[in-house]
């Protein structure tokens, strides 16, 4: 039960209560303790809104007062301010038989009001804002202020938690769509008053990019989506009534037999190569130490290179009875997948090449891009491509095929190279033992000579 005090100046924002009694719902004391916290910031939010009126300066600042009010008393319009009128002129009674008009008019399920049923609601959001709310501009928020907000208001704990590296290319799309957006829109206005117009012209230019084969399906879609994203959350944030100019502009992925166009895809190093190329043979002595010896670890291994280039000092146990590395996120680097944390035991010339950096990588920590590009030029530049289609994540391919042609049973392959496509092995129980990935691990181990580490 979450219970307190209304303050006397608020009593009659609550139907003239003096006290709030609400019940949590719930057995859990920790659901209750994070639902009562939550109501008691939001009270305070509330009340600190109402009390603010024309004291708040900044357009921002009270356009954003106005929406805490309310979004606590479940009622959505466009252009709110602040209910210093409504409390001065005691007009609430008139108020909140608008609000239960409105709430009338929203459709079951909470989406946007109807067709039909949208005039009537501005109409009574008009009437609303005339009793209750003093006047405001919204802000103008070009499309670089709306993207700033969007990344540190809304979607903050989508990339705060990313290495600077991960922030990058989390950030390369976003930045791509805004800046072609500009490039090709020149909006002068407010993002959120962007025009099915201005959309189908971004679209049909990124359509034009497309065809000419400037720019991929995939990443078009991405750019597309972007924009669409932002539109939806800040307009959602602003409690906006308006229907959003990107939907619905998006490109199919091409099927394999339309004008030929087949989506890249990387293929796994057959075994025969890989022995006869990178094993057993000195092919990879003119790349620098840390980079050779990441490669021997991702061939019998199958990690992502990633995984290995950014493992620290305490990740790595070349001493233990069976030797491995932890895969595990850590502060200020996330990881793919909730699956992708996992211990892997350590075989052939993957634990010869640990060995010698027992304290991990420090050239390429947090440098995923700088290591393909260094690997990738080595391999083009040496002859070491098998195909066109092979690139330095061909190695785990690789694995991941030589692990399935032992027949083991498809959780515990998994489970060696952190994936999760249905099974169960990191939902139940306690999973596989080390020892049971060594032995199917052991079991694949390919031959290697060993002057190529004293070469």
């Amino acid at each position: 039960m979450y219970q307190r005090a209304i303050p006397d100046d608020m009593q009659k924002f609550h139907g003239g209560r003096k006290n709030i009694n609400r019940s949590c719902g719930t057995e859990k004391k920790s659901v209750a303790r994070r639902l009562r916290d939550q109501w008691a910031e939001a009270d305070e939010k509330f009340w600190a809104a109402m009390r603010s009126g024309k004291n708040v300066n900044s357009v921002r600042e009270r356009y954003e007062a106005a929406l805490v009010v309310s979004e606590h008393l479940d009622i959505s319009f466009d252009d709110p301010i602040t209910f210093q009128e409504a409390m001065d002129r005691d007009q609430v009674e008139k108020w909140i038989e608008n609000i239960h008009k409105l709430n009338k008019l929203t459709n079951p399920d909470g989406k946007h009001y109807s067709r039909e049923e949208l005039p009537e609601a501005r109409a009574i959001q008009n009437e609303v804002r005339q009793l209750a709310f003093g006047k405001v501009d919204k802000p103008v928020e070009n499309i670089d202020d709306a993207k700033e907000r969007w990344l540190n208001d809304v979607i903050l704990d989508e990339w705060v938690g990313k290495s600077p590296e991960q922030k990058r290319n989390h950030h390369i799309p976003i930045n791509g769509a805004v800046e072609n957006y500009k490039r090709v829109v020149k909006p002068k206005g407010a993002f959120l008053e962007t025009s099915r117009a201005d959309a189908l012209k971004f679209h049909s230019w990124l359509n034009g990019r497309v065809v000419s084969k400037d720019l991929s399906f995939s990443t078009a879609n991405r750019y597309m989506g972007v924009l669409r994203r932002i539109f939806r959350d800040l307009a959602h944030r602003d409690q906006l009534l308006a229907q959003n100019p990107f939907e619905g502009l998006t490109w199919r992925q091409p099927k394999a037999n339309r004008a030929g166009v087949v989506k890249n895809k990387r293929k796994p190093f057959s075994t025969d190569w890989v022995v006869s190329k990178f094993t057993m043979t000195d092919s990879l002595q003119g790349l620098n130490s840390e980079a050779r010896a990441v490669l021997y670890i991702l061939i019998e291994s199958g990690a992502r290179p990633s995984e290995v280039i950014n493992l620290l000092q305490e990740n790595i146990h070349v001493d233990a009875d069976i030797p491995y590395f932890e895969v595990k996120a850590v502060e200020g680097r996330e990881i793919k997948t909730a699956a992708s944390a996992r211990s892997v035991p350590l075989v052939g010339v993957a634990l010869e090449a640990m060995q010698q950096f027992p304290n991990g990588f420090n050239r390429y920590r947090d440098k995923d891009s700088g290591f393909s590009q260094v690997a990738m030029k080595y391999l083009r530049n040496n002859d070491l491509m098998e195909t066109e289609d092979n690139f330095v994540y061909s190695f785990r391919h690789s694995y991941i095929d030589r692990l399935r042609q032992t027949g083991a049973q498809r959780d515990l392959r998994e489970s060696i190279v952190g994936h999760d496509e249905g099974g169960s092995h990191g939902a139940y129980g306690e999973g596989f033992t080390l020892k049971d990935k060594y032995d199917l691990m052991q079991s694949i181990i390919l031959p290697y000579n060993r002057d190529i580490f004293l070469m």
